[in-house]
């Protein structure tokens, strides 16, 4: 027996023992290994799980959770949680502590609907904890709580100890502001609450601050508020700051439906668009005060609100100028039982003025029946003040309603503009299904007036009425109205062409029946009829459309063609029965598109055996041509187009050809597609109970005209195909080009929320620029050859993706001016993402170009309003770049063409922030730096640069260049060589912020030739200082000093070709006259050595100008067009001539007053004709708009003699018959244009002159003393003599000159009647006294003196 027990004890404990071990080996699976832990998770209701890693005992991740429930109301509560991780300190137990280290989240989203039912809510008399908590970290990187309130960066530290809970620390961003919260709430009745909030943001330069303090309990709450708006005080003298200001305290009661015992708010100068970036712009000052009685029983409340800015609504403004209310509310129990509401009558405005008023009235005599009736009147109301409408004239607006606990009704409204009324009434009920009724009619509406933007065609005079009676039911989230629809216009006109319309339907959005729908307008009509949404309805549809030329007209739209369209449809989805014909005709629509022709029929029926065919065919569609009222194309899309489906619904082939007119990569070989299916519609797998599908074989694929030089790809071999709603699976898919590039995606398949693709390009021809795109860009691939591999994952727990890229031949190629190729050594690049993070590398060498080493990571998150992935924004990323640049002779072409660099560079970058707010740090070095631009002869040389820059700024430490002077004028080389010698210095430094405000920067030159030209050639001594504004709208500004060491400008005499103002260029965009506002003050000075010789003009100037423009900003600070340069100064030519008329005029005087706009200066010239008798030629005063030209003499003649002598160089002759030939051919050959073709001869053989005149070249008559000088300054006056006038005697002659000096003058004399010649010196020693010397057909030393008579 002893023995019997002994075993059974044995046995029992055995049986303990084993079940001890059991449990703890349970224990153990179930709290450190991740199966336990998913197979636990799987117990709790409606959630679903992602992936899990870790286990409890030593902390966890999830990558999503998602618990849904719906209440008994229908609405949906839903939390979603993406990226959670979790760790307890389970040590901590033993002192009776549950300690958190860290809890972190990606997102959360919270969705609770506020319930139906008004009640207080109940707390328990007291809340007990078995342990104490202590919550070390949270930190959730988005809280969703609404889809218009999401938290960023939450961060918190709380403890539940001793029956109470203390938040240590919560602090979150929300709209860009910064909330630190803290506080202690006793867990037990009354609830003991002290807490307080502080809130910062920062607007531009505004500083904005709040602090709330609370105190009480949670029955009685004591609140205090206090938030500021600081302005930055601005450096510029004179710029006050402004505040805004608010307090508010009051008394609350958080529990109760009537929340509120006692308030006051008082604000000032407050804008609530800088607290809220989603609310109205305005400048508020409001003061509210809600006060009770001694015991409680009556409320009353007093607001006034004024609007110091009032703005319209679609400005972002608030259309408010005055806004007084009263409040008198009647309490029992401290519930609302009897309430009314005054409301003086409410002044609209906005900057343009006074917009009407509107006056509100509330009332209800019991609150415990849940009525408040109500009343709105509205006189002159602007609707520009609401809304960007057309329409100026007012309105007038009545409206009665009532709200009955949750019931909201409208028992009638009223609004009159003119003839124009609509008259309607209706409820909603905000419970249950959302039942509600809407009755509208309305008589002589325009439409045009009240549609934004809306065209001529809009403009009508409509009458009729609408109903709605049905239901707003709210399913998932996803409002679903139900119910019954009418609808009917009546004797109306649409864009003055007369309308009818009639439409009913019954039924909701899943299903509709009774539809009847018919419009006709000018003879084009539209009909339906029937039902849609369940197998058996059937729906037909009869659109005839021939008029479409007199909608046009109509509409004032260039409207065409002819459509006619007949379809039924009967089922719905892949199981419908469908058929009809559709033809379209000639069809314009606008200017948008042509459709030269399109026919075709199809019958798809609903049964496996069902014929499905169809035979579509169009052409012609493209861009029609602007103007042409024809079907001409300017661009054709489409060239022709045609789709064949033949077979069943089980079994059958689709085929399509489209040949398209555009060349986006070639203009030989124009786009062109052409591919064949082959399959049925069927269930999308084998498995029974599958939703229906397209199931079948992509047979053919072939495209032309892609990219060089792959050119085309075609599909290697067959590939299977299943599409599905929501269900798309492809496989193995091969393309090859002409090139062998090979398109290789191995996998392919999206599965609700489920993608995959994967695949690989081992040869990829990455393509050279179009036409098109080569005049945007600047550099271009060059038989740049690169390996891709690619492969994605994603669904909603999870994503993961890797894209290689590493290179396999080719490299780069500058383009402008001059073609660079930049060799590629090692080009790899490797992007991988998962549901934590996006990581990017990349590695370049190009031995001839640079060495380039990036990284970036950047966090990914789940969006969870929408579930899908993405980058997280507020996310912390880093990253870091390091360039060596090798070689810079690329950068030049880069830049602009003609401009070439040479050196060496480096730069290194450090990214930090988040992609919302970045945070960039890096250095940028030059060495050597050499910046030639050719065509104007600037070389800047042996530079170094450091730049310092981040996400805000860029910091020139230090710019240094010199300017060596490499190449000399053409003239004036013993003036300007004491300059030549030497080096120039050009600098710059200083700070530029990339938010356009409070920066400058300053350039200096010394001795810096920075033209360099044989015609042009500047050197000069610079100060330049250019600041950003303190303020936006505030101009940019320039100040500078520069003078000028020496210059020499030539240009050509007649000047560069230009084209008309009235000749416009086809295909150049016009230059923009907006642009940064400019405050340019320059001191500019010419010095001693600025040289001039362009356009005739050959002289030295001197003086100095003052330039200023205020471009942008008017005189009262508001932006205006247009840029206009103003000068003061003046400038003078010194020593200089003037050609004109053929002759070498000496400037007596020449001076330009600028003295306003730069180009309109005043004139101050006067130009002779010296060493002749009579000095004659031009003076010019006024200014240069209206400038006054006169002839002018020394001695005075007339003005025909002043001409004589200028031009010919001696006066008329009334005997003198050939004098009007003379002045006639003078005119001619020496007139102002200076590049007249004997001018052109003589300047190509060096000569000065070229003269025709008659006279004698005897031995005599040559050396006779006439009354007339010779032609030239200092020529032979021999040339008219004793005889000459008779024509007899008289011989032409042509005289060739060349001045020596400014007193000696070479002419050689050749008779054209004989062969008589002579070749003269005369030497001009004064005004009246000269010496001539001859040889030829006189030989002679004659010495002349002039005598000139009034």
């Amino acid at each position: 027996m002893r023995c019997r027990q002994q075993g059974f004890a044995t046995a029992l404990f055995g049986l303990l023992g084993t079940g001890i071990v059991l449990l703890a080996l349970g224990m153990y699976w179930l709290l450190g290994t991740s199966a336990g832990l998913r197979w636990a998770l799987g117990f709790i209701p409606q959630t679903q799980v992602g992936q899990v890693d870790g286990t409890v005992w030593q902390g966890f991740s999830l990558d999503a959770l998602e618990w849904v429930s719906t209440r008994a109301d229908g609405k949906t509560q839903r939390i979603a949680v993406s990226g959670l991780r979790l760790r307890v300190d389970w040590s901590a137990l033993t002192t009776g502590t549950l300690r958190i280290e860290r809890l972190q989240a990606q997102a959360v989203s919270l969705n609770f609907p506020s319930n139906e039912e008004e009640k207080p809510i109940e707390l328990p008399d007291k809340i007990e904890l078995p342990l104490d908590v202590e919550l070390q970290a949270l930190r959730i990187d988005q809280l969703v709580v609404s889809p218009s309130v999401a938290l960023e960066q939450v961060d918190a530290r709380a403890v539940v100890r001793d029956g109470a809970l203390t938040v240590e620390q919560w602090s979150t961003r929300l709209d860009g502001a910064d909330l630190a919260v803290s506080g202690r709430l006793v867990l037990e009745k009354p609830y003991a609450l002290t807490a307080q909030a502080d809130a910062k943001r920062t607007v531009q330069d505004l500083a904005l601050t709040a602090q709330a303090r609370l105190a009480g309990s949670l029955d009685r709450t004591e609140l205090s508020l206090t938030a500021t708006g600081r302005q930055t005080p601005s450096e510029k003298a004179g710029k006050p700051r402004l505040t805004q200001t608010l307090q508010a305290s009051g008394v609350l009661h958080p529990l109760t439906l009537a929340p509120v015992e006692s308030a006051t708010l008082d604000a000032r100068q407050f804008n609530p668009r800088d607290w809220f970036s989603a609310a109205p712009k305005a400048l508020l000052n409001i003061h509210l005060a809600v006060e009770p009685n001694a015991d409680f029983s009556v409320i009353n409340a007093n607001l006034d609100v004024t609007n110091q800015t009032p703005l319209a609504l679609q400005r972002g403004g608030l259309p408010l100028g005055r806004l007084v209310a009263k409040v008198h509310a009647q309490l029992e129990h401290g519930i609302p039982v009897q309430a009314s509401a005054t409301v003086q009558p409410i002044q609209l405005a906005d900057e343009r003025g006074p917009g009407g008023s509107v006056q509100l009235q509330a009332a209800s005599d019991r609150l415990s029946n849940g009525l408040l009736t109500w009343s709105l009147r509205g006189q002159g109301i602007r609707p520009t003040v609401l809304a960007d409408v057309p329409v100026a004239d007012a309105f007038d607006v009545s409206v009665n309603g009532s709200v009955q606990a949750k019931r909201w009704t409208i028992d009638a409204l009223d609004i009159q503009q003119k003839n124009a009324r609509l008259q309607g009434d209706g409820y909603v009920n905000m419970a249950g299904n959302w039942p509600a009724r809407v009755h509208v009619t309305f008589s002589h509406l325009n439409p045009a007036a009240w549609v934004p933007g809306a065209s001529s065609w809009a403009r009508g005079d409509l009458n009729g009425d609408g109903q709605f009676d049905g239901t707003l039911k709210l399913v998932r989230d996803e409002w679903m109205p139900a119910g019954r629809l009418r609808s009917q216009l009546q004797a109306s006109r649409l864009a003055d062409a007369p309308i009818q319309w009639h439409a009913m339907a019954d039924g909701s959005l899943q299903r509709l029946t009774q539809v009847q729908v018919d419009l006709n307008m000018l003879g084009n009509t539209v009909r339906m009829d029937g039902a849609y949404g369940a197998p058996d309805d059937v729906l037909s549809l009869d659109a005839q459309l021939p008029q479409l030329a007199a909608l046009g007209r109509v509409f004032n739209q260039p409207l065409a063609g002819d459509i006619r369209l007949k379809a039924r449809l009967k089922g719905q989805g892949l199981q419908a029965d469908a058929q009809g014909d559709l033809q379209v005709t000639g069809l314009r629509l606008a200017d948008q598109a042509v459709v030269q022709g399109i026919q075709g029929s199809f019958a798809l029926g609903s049964r496996p055996e069902s014929p499905w065919t169809m035979d579509l065919q169009a052409e012609g569609i493209g861009q029609p041509l602007p103007g042409s009222p024809r079907l001409q194309l300017a661009e054709t899309w489409v060239k022709t187009l045609r789709l064949q489906l033949t077979g069943t619904r089980r079994q059958h082939t689709f085929n399509a050809q489209v040949a398209s007119g555009l060349t986006p990569f070639s203009r030989q070989r124009p786009l062109k597609v052409d591919l064949s299916l082959r399959g049925g519609v069927g269930p999308q797998t084998d498995r029974p109970g599958q939703p229906l599908g397209w199931r079948g074989v992509l047979q053919s694929l072939k495209a032309e005209g892609l990219w060089t030089p792959a050119r085309s790809l075609t599909l290697q071999k067959p590939v299977s195909l299943v599409w599905a709603p929501r269900y798309l699976q492809v496989g193995l898919l091969e393309l090859m080009g002409e090139d062998k590039t090979l398109i290789r995606n191995t996998v392919l398949k999206l599965d609700g929320s489920t993608v995959q693709i994967e695949g690989e390009m081992p040869a990829l021809g990455i393509p050279r620029l179009s036409p098109i795109l080569r005049t945007q860009a600047s550099i271009e691939p060059k038989d740049l050859v690169a390996r891709v591999n690619w492969r994605y994952r994603a669904n909603a727990a999870s994503v993961q993706g890797v894209i290689d890229l590493q290179h396999v031949s080719g490299g780069l190629q500058v383009l402008e001016d001059s073609q660079i190729d930049v060799p590629i050594e090692r080009f790899d690049a490797h992007l991988q993402f998962d549901r934590t993070a996006a990581a990017m590398q990349l590695d370049l060498v190009a031995p001839q170009f640079a060495a380039i080493n990036a990284n970036l990571r950047v966090p990914v998150q789940k969006n969870p309003v929408t579930q899908r992935w993405g980058l997280a924004s507020n996310g912390p990323m880093q990253g870091s770049i390091a360039a060596g640049l090798y070689q810079l002779n690329w950068l030049g072409p880069l830049l602009s063409g003609g401009v070439r660099t040479n050196g060496t560079g480096q730069v290194a970058v450090a990214i930090a922030g988040s992609l919302n707010e970045p945070d960039v740090q890096g250095r940028l070095f030059f060495m050597d730096l050499d910046i030639f631009q050719l065509d104007q002869g600037v070389r800047l040389e042996d530079g170094n640069v450091v730049v310092d820059f981040n996400t805000s700024r860029a910091r020139i430490e230090q710019a240094e260049f010199n300017v060596y002077n490499r190449r000399p004028p053409r003239k004036r080389i013993e003036q300007l060589g004491p300059l030549i010698q030497g080096t120039g210095r050009l600098t710059a430094s200083g700070e530029w912020n990339l938010n356009g405000l409070k920066g400058a920067l300053t350039v200096k030159a010394q001795r810096a030739p920075l033209v360099q030209r044989f015609d042009r050639w500047v050197m000069l001594d610079a100060g330049l200082q250019v600041q950003q504004p303190d303020r936006e709208g505030e101009p940019l500004r320039v100040r500078g000093d520069i003078e000028v060491l020496g210059a020499y400008v030539e240009s050509p005499d007649s000047g560069v070709p230009t084209l008309s103002d009235d000749v416009v260029i086809q295909g150049r965009n016009a230059a923009s006259a907006a642009g940064l506002p400019l405050d340019v003050q320059l001191q500019a000075r010419l010095g001693k050595l600025f040289y001039v010789s362009a356009e005739g003009l050959n002289t030295r100037l001197e003086g100095g100008l003052k330039l200023s423009m205020l471009e942008g900003v008017g005189g009262s600070g508001n932006r205006r067009s247009g840029r206009r340069l103003s000068a003061t100064g003046t400038i003078q030519a010194v020593d200089g001539t003037y050609r004109a008329y053929g002759q070498d005029l000496t400037i007596e005087r020449g001076v330009v007053n600028f003295q306003g706009p730069l180009e309109n200066p005043g004139i101050n010239v006067r130009a002779v004709r010296k060493g002749v008798a009579v000095e004659a030629g031009v003076e010019i005063t006024g200014t240069a708009q209206r400038p006054k030209v006169t002839l002018v003499s020394d001695p005075a003649v007339p003005d025909s003699e002043k001409l004589s002598w200028m031009i010919i160089g001696r006066g008329t002759n009334s005997a003198d018959r050939d004098q009007t030939l003379l002045l006639t051919a003078a005119a001619a050959i020496f007139g102002n244009d200076d590049e007249s073709p004997t001018r052109k001869i003589a300047r190509q053989l060096g000569i000065d002159d070229v003269a025709l005149s008659t006279g004698s070249l005897t031995a005599a008559d040559s050396r006779a003393v006439g009354s007339k000088v010779a032609v030239a300054p200092g020529a032979d006056l021999s040339a008219n003599v004793i005889g000459a006038d008779d024509p007899l005697l008289s011989q032409r002659i042509i005289t060739i000159g060349k001045r020596i000096s400014d007193k000696l003058y070479a002419s050689f004399d050749q008779s054209v009647t004989t062969a008589a010649s002579i070749f003269k010196l005369n030497y001009q020693y004064s005004r009246q006294l000269s010496l001539i010397a001859r040889t030829g057909a006189d030989n002679a030393l004659d010495v002349l003196y002039q005598i000139s008579f009034d």
